[in-house]
């Protein structure tokens, strides 16, 4: 076990725990043996975002150009198109799946929100600080009438049995409990941290338009401070 290893077989014990890649990738790299059949999984599961979208948009709103807008903006989005051509990264694959969680759970579908979840979880295990989220992020979709108990709990509940699973996997394999947890706190300790000062600005500027349209919506600006 080595959390320096950034090059070799160590960055996946130290870092990640992804069973989709470990399931999906293998079986499109063998139905067609190049790097452009992983990037093209890669954009599906990224652009299934879309369909998270415009069905919630049609469902609650009633309008199906207003899901359409959105599926568009979603599509068009620097962020979305950077991630799509720019690298291979499996944390990627949970994207599309997140907005089907989200609606799911904002829409109290259980058997929706079950799967969802295991596929967004299964893409990086760091979407469980993601889930814990939900009931901020969906305090405005969901009436106070419809938020039961399972509402509240489940997502808190899934996050929490998602990190005992990877730290179970972790410590039998490598003897390591949560293991990501401790290299990236390494990693920004001697990184990012140090060097805070000569951030900050550039990452004012580059956050600015998303910071002034989320004090629209206060409960995604708080979700995204950390």
């Amino acid at each position: 076990f080595s959390p320096g290893d950034h090059d070799g077989p160590s960055i996946f014990r130290s870092s990640h725990f992804t069973p989709l890649r470990l399931l999906l990738q293998p079986l499109a790299y063998s139905l067609w043996p190049d790097v452009r059949a992983l990037m093209a999984l890669q954009s599906a599961f990224l652009a299934s975002g879309a369909l998270a979208l415009w069905g919630f948009a049609t469902r609650r709103i009633g309008s199906r150009w207003v899901g359409l807008l959105l599926a568009a903006s979603y599509l068009l989005h620097p962020l979305l198109l950077h991630m799509g051509f720019n690298d291979l990264r499996e944390i990627q694959m949970g994207v599309g799946p997140a907005l089907f969680a989200l609606a799911a759970h904002a829409e109290r579908r259980w058997p929706a929100f079950a799967a969802a979840t295991l596929l967004m979880l299964g893409a990086r295990p760091e979407f469980a600080f993601l889930l814990g989220l939900f009931p901020l992020l969906n305090w405005r979709l969901t009436p106070a009438a419809e938020r039961g108990r399972a509402w509240w709990l489940a997502p808190a509940a899934a996050a929490a049995g998602w990190y005992l699973l990877t730290a179970a996997y972790s410590w039998h394999f490598f003897g390591v409990a949560l293991p990501h947890l401790v290299r990236t706190g390494q990693v920004a300790a001697g990184g990012p941290l140090a060097s805070l000062p000569e951030r900050l600005l550039p990452l004012l500027r580059l956050t600015l338009l998303p910071g002034l349209l989320a004090l629209l919506t206060p409960e995604a600006l708080l979700a995204g401070l950390p």
